[in-house]
């Protein structure tokens, strides 16, 4: 078996790693990542399809967070069938413009044995995560053990949130049992965070201060806790309210699970659940920063941030922080009181599964490359277990335990699309955009065998001196951008994107 990183590795987001045998590649998770300073114009990123295995393809989806399911209908049509929990049915039932061919999926849980095409067998097992129905992958092959666990955390007594079968399999002895671990707070010195049920009675004790009303923002797909502060609320005689498509569509996905009571009468509503957590534009808690929307916040109002800011989003979330600061002096960000926590492993958690699933060696995902690294020293100090650090894109022979550089590397690893519009883009076209939205655009204009220089720092002296060298030869249209290029980056020390007519 060989195991494919496409996405994920290294970096944030875009979650894909494939099981390779000769007859069928099982992928796990289809996601996306969401563009950083250097992808301008992009609105997300998702791994190329045309670098998967060319045979028989499962897909299995872990969760529903984005980062693992939402790159989904680009590759639907390319598998021959879909393993999924039954929220992320529902999520894609729910995202889909067409009605799903319903043959094509099949819903597991964690008493579930699935046998892909002979070769081996997967035993799925619930974990503890942000959203609900996370599940890691035990790949049974020849006698031996893959576990794959990209998101997860543990109550501080266990990772299993069911004790069933797949436990006591995973306490069996194998001779070789490789462990793919969450490496995503391994940079932290925590051992762990808060749980929900901490995070839920830290919301209480700010619901006791008594403010006018209460708007809490946090991500749509924290279903347990948003459920849990319903029921708070609920108890306190305070009705609910949501604020924001993200929150109004997980809350209709989750239609099936138990449900908190609600208070149905006439009162306005004195606790909004309202999206806006890392300040994106033209989210609920945006609008109102602005004095925008339905709802307006006065001084007598608190909002409480029931998350954290994540990296890449610093600069719009503190921005919007300090628009709502001129409106109400009662925010509430976690740390006053436990009002959030993460859904990844810090390293006590990452030694309960250690110590719960005992492979025989580790390899870390989940993560860029600094956590990775983190993962690898831990595991290394704490337990002297054999480590592999792999690298995007890169293939680990799982019956050697070595691993390879890039089998593809002439097809292009990633798809943009772009924000306007929803179309690829080339590569090469995110590399110019950079250059022109970060150095800036040159003119060149090549009239009466002379050249003028616009918009770059002491153009005319910069003109004269390449007018005077192209006098003593022939001007070609390379020979002379070769020229201006080479003269640009020892004036200016770059070279901008050129236009030349």
């Amino acid at each position: 078996m060989k195991i494919h990183f496409l996405g994920g590795l290294g970096e944030i987001g875009a979650n894909c790693t494939v099981y390779q045998t000769d007859n069928v590649s099982l992928i796990i998770d289809f996601g996306i990542k969401f563009p950083r300073v250097k992808t301008i114009g992009i609105d997300k990123i998702y791994t190329n399809s045309k670098i998967l295995p060319q045979n028989k393809k499962i897909l299995l989806i872990t969760h529903i967070h984005e980062d693992h399911i939402g790159a989904f209908f680009e590759i639907y049509h390319q598998v021959d069938h879909i393993y999924l929990p039954k929220l992320a049915f529902e999520f894609l039932q729910e995202k889909a413009k067409k009605e799903l061919i319903l043959s094509k999926f099949t819903i597991y849980d964690h008493n579930s044995k699935i046998s892909i095409a002979q070769e081996f067998d997967l035993y799925p097992f619930e974990t503890f995560h942000s959203t609900p129905e996370t599940y890691g992958i035990m790949i049974h092959f020849k006698q031996q053990l893959i576990t794959h666990l990209s998101d997860f955390k543990s109550n501080r007594k266990t990772i299993f949130k069911h004790a069933n079968s797949q436990f006591d399999f995973a306490n069996q002895h194998f001779k070789k049992h490789l462990f793919l671990s969450d490496s995503t707070n391994m940079s932290s010195q925590k051992r762990y965070d808060h749980s929900e049920e901490e995070v839920a009675q830290g919301i209480k004790r700010i619901f006791d201060r008594n403010h006018r009303r209460y708007f809490i923002t946090l991500f749509g797909s924290n279903i347990e806790r948003i459920h849990n502060i319903q029921r708070i609320a609920f108890d306190l005689g305070m009705k609910c309210h949501f604020l924001g498509n993200s929150l109004n569509f997980y809350n209709k996905i989750s239609h099936y699970m138990t449900k908190p009571p609600e208070h149905m009468d006439n009162r306005e509503p004195s606790l909004y659940f309202v999206t806006g957590s890392q300040g994106e534009k033209f989210s609920q808690l945006w609008r109102m920063a602005r004095d925008q929307g339905d709802v307006l916040l006065n001084s007598e109002d608190a909002v409480i941030f029931s998350s954290r800011s994540i990296p890449g989003n610093d600069q719009s979330f503190y921005h919007m922080l300090n628009l709502l600061s001129s409106k109400t002096n009662h925010i509430y960000l976690d740390g006053e009181e436990p009002i959030h926590c993460s859904g990844h492993a810090y390293k006590g958690d990452l030694e309960i599964a250690v110590k719960e699933l005992r492979p025989t060696h580790v390899l870390p995902i989940h993560g860029e490359n600094f956590h990775l690294s983190k993962a690898c020293r831990f595991i290394t100090d704490i337990f002297s277990l054999p480590v592999t650090k792999a690298y995007p894109h890169s293939l680990f022979d799982f019956d050697s335990l070595a691993l390879f550089a890039n089998p593809n590397p002439n097809t292009e690893p990633e798809i943009f699309i772009d924000q306007n519009g929803g179309h690829k883009i080339e590569s090469e076209d995110i590399k110019n955009r950079t250059k022109l939205g970060n150095k800036g655009l040159v003119i060149i204009s090549l009239e009466y065998k002379k050249i003028k220089l616009i918009g770059v720092p002491s153009a005319s002296k910069i003109t004269d001196q390449l007018n005077h060298e192209l006098s003593h030869f022939s001007k070609s249209d390379t020979m002379v951008l070769t020229l201006i290029k080479r003269r640009l980056e020892e004036k200016i020390g770059y070279v901008p994107m050129i236009i030349h007519s």
